[in-house]
């Protein structure tokens, strides 16, 4: 149900910093939240209301605690003012407030300037995600998967997260169980000395796509939409980076891939343990096809090419 103007108000109002309005609010596009642009005391702001319910309360805890981080360290993503998991005003649904960031969405971008702009620009995006990638979290960050249950080490949140995946194709035959069943034996076999020497978290993203970078004057980019954001391995953000940021020239590959690299030294096992991943991803891809989700009606396709890369690689 839609947020009407006098409910964001009040919500704003009786938030913690209470913020002011001047003049009327704006609403935007938006899929997982409402989002409102607001000129306030506080200056221009952008106001979420959450219409998908985030299921793991653990996954609230660690988007408010790494967006403080995040500002103490400094990192180009607007300042998160306002958190309410539950506000009164707008029947319980969760509210943020961030400040609002100058610029233009990626997106509208890489498709209309020239090319060495467009390698520039890569290397900046390189640049950004090293940066995030090398924060270093406190001792004792635990280990957590996508439902918020602790584990040990990132082998077993990797682990729960397959066990989940193929939870959700038992019912598969045919062809795509002969599929799945070759991905699974090819992760399981990869898996355990992949992923055992990773002993420290790092912020995870698992969003990176164009709409979330600002590019503004003089290339300055800040980075947007840190609700998913996990505390795992940086190779896991690198699934979302190819598929959705290096579909390009071999430039602008490399270009952000020295970026990257110019913050952050991957390890020997980094470009394997993404390889691991995309694996995964093509099985989670196949249980949201399965669930109604029609973006992922190729799955079957890209998990065929997956298995015939790995098989290359032998």
């Amino acid at each position: 149900m839609a947020v009407d103007e006098a409910s964001l108000v009040a919500a704003l109002a009786g938030a913690s910093p209470a913020i002011t309005l001047r003049g009327r609010p704006r609403r935007l596009a938006g899929y997982a939240n409402e989002i409102w642009f607001c000129d306030s005391d506080a200056g221009p702001v952008v106001a979420k209301v959450r219409l998908i319910p985030e299921e793991d309360p653990e996954q609230l805890a660690t988007y408010v605690h790494t967006m403080d981080l995040l500002r103490r360290q400094g990192f180009p993503t607007p300042e998160l003012l306002v958190f309410e998991e539950s506000c009164a005003a707008l029947d319980g649904r969760q509210f943020s407030v961030l400040r609002h960031a100058d610029g233009a969405e990626a997106s509208a971008l890489l498709g209309r300037i020239p090319a060495a702009a467009r390698v520039e620009l890569l290397r900046e995006f390189g640049r950004i995600i090293g940066r995030l990638h090398a924060i270093e979290l406190p001792a004792g960050t635990v280990w957590r998967d996508d439902t918020g249950q602790a584990h040990p080490g990132w082998p077993e949140v990797f682990r729960a997260a397959l066990d989940e995946v193929l939870a959700e194709l038992t019912w598969l035959d045919g062809d795509e169980r002969r599929l799945v069943d070759a991905a699974t034996v090819r992760i399981e076999r990869e898996a355990p000395a992949l992923l055992a020497p990773v002993a420290a978290a790092r912020l995870v993203h698992r969003d990176l796509h164009p709409g979330n970078f600002l590019v503004a004057e003089g290339r300055t980019t800040v980075l947007l939409d840190f609700e998913m954001v996990r505390e795992w391995d940086a190779a896991y953000d690198f699934i979302k980076i190819n598929s959705s940021l290096l579909g390009g020239p071999a430039e602008e590959v490399a270009a952000f891939h020295a970026g990257y690299r110019e913050q952050v030294a991957p390890d020997d096992g980094f470009a394997a343990r993404v390889r691991l991943y995309e694996g995964l991803y093509g099985l989670l891809s196949a249980a949201e096809f399965r669930s109604g989700n029609p973006r992922h009606r190729n799955w079957a396709n890209s998990l065929r090419r997956w298995l015939a890369a790995e098989q290359d690689r032998l």
